[in-house]
Formats: C-alpha cells, structure tokens, sequence
C-alpha cells in the first residue's frame, strides 16, 4: 500500500470515527493531479471496499468531494488561493509537498484549522493535525526541510523546526545489534549472485542477514513536536536490494536512486554553489568605492518600500575572466544613481519587480544604459535586449546554470573575505537546480529553487548578463586570488545525528556511507 491510499484510508476512518469531524482537506499540486488522484485512487477504493467506504460515503457528483455524516473529503489543487478560503477541516494533507510552487497556499491552507481541536497518538492537538509527505529532492527544501528541519538565513537556530526523524532499524537475530539502513547504505547490502540478481540486507556489525519484518521505528531526536518517519525502498518486500546496489554501482540515475528510492536529497555536483567555492575565489583587493569602469551592475529588488537592494558590481578582465569589485547593499534608488556614476556602470540589469516604475524611470535616468529583467521560460539561446523598452529577457534556468558555472569553473575574483562576501557566498548556496514534472504533460524539466535568502545570487545573475554588452577593461590593478579549488561535489545528504543520540540507547555513532557529505 502506498503512503497516498494510506493517508485516504486514514481520512475516511477518522471522519467516520468522529476524530475529524469537520473532515479533512487533502492538497495536490495541480487540478489535473487532484483529478487524476480522485479517479485512479479514491474511486477505485470505494468501489472495492462495498461494505465499508460506499455504505459510509454519501453519494455526490463531485470528483472533489466526498462527504461522511457531517464531515467533508475535500480534494483541491494548491495552484488556487481563492477556494482555500472557503473551508473549515480538522485536518490537512499535502501530498506531493516538493511540487508546491506557491509556499503562501501553505499558510493558507494550514489557516483553515485555526479553531479546530484533534486527537492523535494519545496528544491533543490545538488547530488540527497537518501531514505532509513527498518524495525529497534537496537538503533544507520541501519535505527535506520539514523532516530535518531548515536552518535560519542568520545561522542561528532553525527557520523550521525538525521532526523526531524515525528511522525504521532492524535488530539483527545474530549479535543483537541495530542496523539503519539509509546510514549504511551501499554497505549493508551484500552482493549474493550477479547473475541471479540475489543480495542480501546485512547488520552492520556481524554482517549477519537481516530481516526487515523484525524492525522498530527509532526517533533520532526525541522530544520534537512533529513526528516524522522516513520511508525507504531499502527495506520494502516488494523491491529487490540487489537492484538498488547495482544502480550505486553503475552510478545511474542516482538523483533518481538517492531520492525515489532510499528518501535522501541528493545534489548534482553542477547544481549547487558552495559557500567555499565562493570564497576560495576570494582574492586580496578590498571592495573599491569608484572605478572608471567600464563597469557592468546587476541589482536584486526589494519586495517592499524601504528594505534592501542587493547589488553586484563587475569588470571583466578579458573575455573568460571577471572581477568582482563591490558587493554590497543599498536602500534607495538614488543609491543606485550614485553607483552608476563612480563606477561608469555601461550596462546594468536590474530585476523588473515588483516595483516595475520605478525600474522604468531608473532606467529612463540612464537609457540604453539600465534595463530591466524578465525571465522567460521557454526562450533559448542568448539573452534578449530591447532599446526600445528598456528590457532583457532570458531563460530563467539557462541564466542560472551560466552564473553557477562563471564559479565552478573559477571564471571570476571577489574582492577579499568579508562579511559582504559570506552573506554572498549564502545566499549563492541558497538555490540549488532539480528536476520537475509538469503534471499537466509529464514532461520533465530543470529548474531552480531557493532555499533561502538568494538575493545576492539573482544580482550576481544580472551582473553577468550585463557584462555579456561590456567591452573588456585592460585594468592591471587587481590581484589575483589564490590557486582555485573545485570544491563541487555531487552528494547525497546523510545528517549524521550521533552527537543527539543521548538518552537513546538504540542508536550508536557510526561512519557517514562512503561518498556521502555530511552539512
């Protein structure tokens, strides 16, 4: 059974129960999803359980609803704010949690039990009982950051708090031990025959084989508010070990290994910036405060009136290398003005929102000089420029692999290691590339999402499409930074939680699995 007719199942007995007595409310990505859930899942399931589920369902014309007594099943796609509004439930399910594009439907949704009163594994919950689950892409993102928690953009405690993390562990009938498989893996499965296709799921201790009936569910830090289980192919009946460890070997697929089938983030080694390879490029030169230029500036707009403009200013050395030479924040657009003056800005890239006139008169105050930025989704190739309308556009995902790569392939200089300058290397480490499925079409594509504060990182974006209309500047001032280090690796997040485990007898510290990274 999988965890979407489990958490049906689940619904319909607690609103026959009287736990949910309002009902529940069960989101899906899209509308198409929710469709295509209530056809090939939900139907499918009253029709065969005629004792049960069809005597209990009242009968409605409604793929989107279905009602027991006074309670309601209500299915919905989150690509809508306006009907959310409209519900009271006791309960709420986000399935496919990492396909969410709009978090503030989240809220939203998560609002509508605000008065509602729940009873689960013997605690009373005040306002309802929230259960989230998905397949997990990325470290600190969609249900990754709701199981380990996420960390807040100052370093200090978390912006989301961690669940209990279980973990099914399997007691080996030979010496006693425990044994997690996710930690273990490649190494707790032994090959038995190739040709066969045989392995085995061994104790990490003796290597005796284990069986994965004879297991308990463990929480990795206790005392957490939110429960959480991590549910892994490693130990279903239904999946053969051996194919798991001959797809590690192959090193197939494996963003599609680590995430479907053992549940781990998993990040392409081009998919992410480090903070270190940032820094690692870090030359000698302080931040300059005028420069003759030419100079091109990409600038990150402010959600709201008053806060901060995030701003990246670059040369370029010669055609392959750029020198960063000031990054750092402003308050106003009269800032900006003075920014392009000291630093002969020829061309600067400035994000189109939110606030697109005064962008506009920004750039009419500098024409052919200023222009603002809108991402288009599906346009190729280079990068679009209109004189007429003061605007640039490019591919969103393109743009970003072309800013990730300038860094992984040590193409620029920063200035010296400041506190200007982690704050960048952050906010760069905050977006990372994943795989998405169009669940209209089924056609899958690369894109970035942020895990954090990213502002840095779309101004360092529309520095470097500035500076494609730039002239080199035969500038030999600026020293070079030391030896570049590609610290880029492709990972599969393992948080080794030992140093928690006090109070828990259960776990041991153990090794990280061989190739994984530990944050």
């Amino acid at each position: 059974m999988g965890v979407t007719v489990a958490e049906i199942l689940e619904s319909f007995y607690g609103m026959k129960n009287g736990r949910y007595p309002k009902g529940v409310l069960y989101l899906l990505p899209t509308e198409h999803h929710m469709q295509r859930v209530s056809q090939t899942k939900i139907q499918p399931l009253i029709d065969e359980n005629s004792g049960t589920l069809q005597k209990w369902i009242e009968k409605t014309d409604s793929i989107a609803q279905k009602r027991i007594g006074q309670a309601n099943f209500i299915l919905h796609g989150m690509g809508s704010r306006i009907s959310l509004k409209s519900y009271s439930v006791d309960s709420v399910r986000f399935d496919e949690l990492e396909e969410i594009e709009d978090w503030t439907h989240v809220a939203l949704a998560e609002e509508r039990m605000s008065h509602s009163e729940v009873q689960w594994l013997g605690k009373t919950i005040q306002g309802g009982s929230v259960h989230r689950f998905s397949v997990p892409s990325l470290p600190e993102y969609g249900i990754n950051s709701f199981f380990a928690g996420k960390s807040s953009d100052s370093g200090m405690g978390y912006e989301i708090e961690p669940s209990d993390q279980r973990y099914w562990l399997l007691k080996c009938p030979a010496c006693g031990e425990y044994t997690c498989l996710e930690d273990e893996f490649p190494e707790c499965i032994i090959e038995i025959s190739a040709k066969d296709q045989k392995a085995i799921r061994v104790c990490r201790k003796c290597h005796g084989e284990l069986d994965i009936s004879k297991g308990e569910w463990v929480a990795k830090k206790t005392g957490q508010r939110a429960v959480g289980f991590h549910i892994s192919q490693l130990f279903s009946a239904y999946v053969n070990p051996w194919k798991l460890l001959d797809q590690y070997r192959k090193k197939k697929n494996l963003s599609t290994l680590y995430n479907d089938k053992i549940g781990i983030p998993y990040i392409e080694s081009n998919a992410r910036i480090e903070m270190a390879e940032v820094l690692s490029l870090c030359g000698t030169q302080r931040p300059l405060t005028s420069f003759p230029g030419p100079c091109a500036m990409g600038v990150d707009q402010p959600k709201e009136e008053g806060q901060n403009f995030h701003v990246v200013i670059a040369y370029k050395k010669s055609e392959q290398l750029k020198q960063v030479i000031f990054v750092d924040i402003r308050t106003t657009w009269a800032d900006l003005d003075n920014l392009m003056r000291s630093f002969n800005v020829s061309r600067c890239v400035v994000d189109g929102l939110p606030d697109q006139d005064k962008a506009r008169a920004f750039a009419e105050r500098f024409p052919n000089r200023v222009f603002l930025s809108y991402y288009a989704e599906k346009q190729k190739g280079a990068y679009r420029w209109n004189e007429k309308d003061f605007t640039v556009s490019s591919d969103r995902t393109e743009s970003l692999n072309a800013s990730t790569a300038a860094i992984h392939d040590s193409k620029v200089i920063f200035p010296q290691k400041s506190e200007e300058m982690v704050t960048f290397a952050k906010h760069c480490h905050n977006m990372a590339r994943k795989s998405q499925e169009d669940k209209d079409t089924g056609q899958v594509r690369q894109i970035w999402v942020k895990t954090g504060a990213d502002h840095f990182r779309h101004a360092w974006n529309y520095c470097l499409i500035a500076l494609e209309e730039v002239a080199v500047c035969r500038d030999k001032t600026m020293t070079p930074p030391p030896p570049p280090q590609n610290l880029a690796k492709s990972y599969a997040v393992n948080l080794d939680f030992n140093k928690r485990y006090q109070g828990n007898n259960v776990f041991r510290p153990t090794k990280p699995p061989h190739g994984s990274k530990l944050e």
